[in-house]
């Protein structure tokens, strides 16, 4: 997690999809789910064959290029020092190692994945919360996870040890949609909340918006440098800072480089 807590300290304004609070019952599911028991019905949405765990297009070093050519410089699994993306490849590559060594895969989710959502956010303790975000009651929780699946972007970091880290940009609508991003309070300082912030902004240009936003509390040091190193910019301070990622040169250029041109 980057910072203290494990929203990065992030002022969410009062956007009824992060702090709406609709009645409905909690349900459970295992957030480790292997792959080979997720739903195989088609995913129309894009890079699904990518982000849900479906991975191995990414892997295959014989995918044809552009102009119809064979090509041998597609990714080797986890090693990606020598990948230098195809036409196959999303906004930003899903596979990720942490500070620790540890390989996690950056995946979409939706309104099928709320209770993997739900199991989550269950370890959050009150020192894991700002803002009053996430809900700790179970059935607010629930209804602004619903929320967020239902009116933004969602991406998610899941490895062995399950689903780890969570972020969201939203309305999906609006130019310049907010940012929330969270980590399991056990994989703090790994680099996850980063990573899940750059997965977020390449996704957002790729779908067209300008800009993303932000809050944060100034004394949040340690998240307001991260952001700045990211590229967000302070554009109002009242009470916290209101931070924003401009969606373009040369933010997106770096946001979107194959692993081998990632600094």
């Amino acid at each position: 997690m980057l910072g203290s807590v494990a929203v990065l300290a992030v002022k969410i304004r009062t956007h009824r999809c992060l702090r709406g609070a609709l009645t409905t019952n909690k349900s459970t599911l295992r957030a480790d789910q292997p792959a080979s028991t997720q739903d195989s019905e088609p995913d129309n949405t894009p890079y699904s064959h990518i982000l849900r765990l479906r991975v191995e297009p990414i892997f295959s070093k014989n995918k044809p290029s552009r102009m119809g050519e064979s090509t041998t410089t597609g990714c080797g699994g986890w090693d990606t020092s020598e990948c230098t993306g195809s036409v196959y490849c999303p906004p930003r590559c899903p596979r990720f190692v942490d500070k620790q060594g540890t390989h996690w895969t950056l995946q979409t989710v939706d309104e099928n994945d709320v209770d993997r959502l739900v199991e989550f956010y269950d370890a959050f303790g009150p020192t894991d919360r700002a803002q009053g975000i996430p809900p700790a009651v179970d059935h607010r929780l629930q209804s602004w996870i619903e929320m967020l699946l239902s009116e933004g972007h969602n991406i998610v970091a899941t490895g062995e040890d399950g689903l780890v880290g969570h972020v969201v940009y939203t309305p999906l609508e609006d130019e310049r949609p907010e940012l929330a991003v969270f980590v399991h309070p056990e994989f703090h300082d790994r680099g996850i909340g980063t990573e899940l912030c750059k997965q977020a902004a390449a996704a957002a240009h790729d779908a067209g918006s300008a800009a993303l936003m932000l809050h944060v509390e100034q004394r949040n040091r340690a998240a307001v440098a991260v952001y700045r190193r990211i590229g967000f910019e302070v554009v109002d301070v009242d009470g916290c800072l209101e931070m924003e990622l401009p969606l373009e040169e040369p933010v997106v250029t770096q946001l979107r480089a194959p692993p081998a041109e990632q600094s």
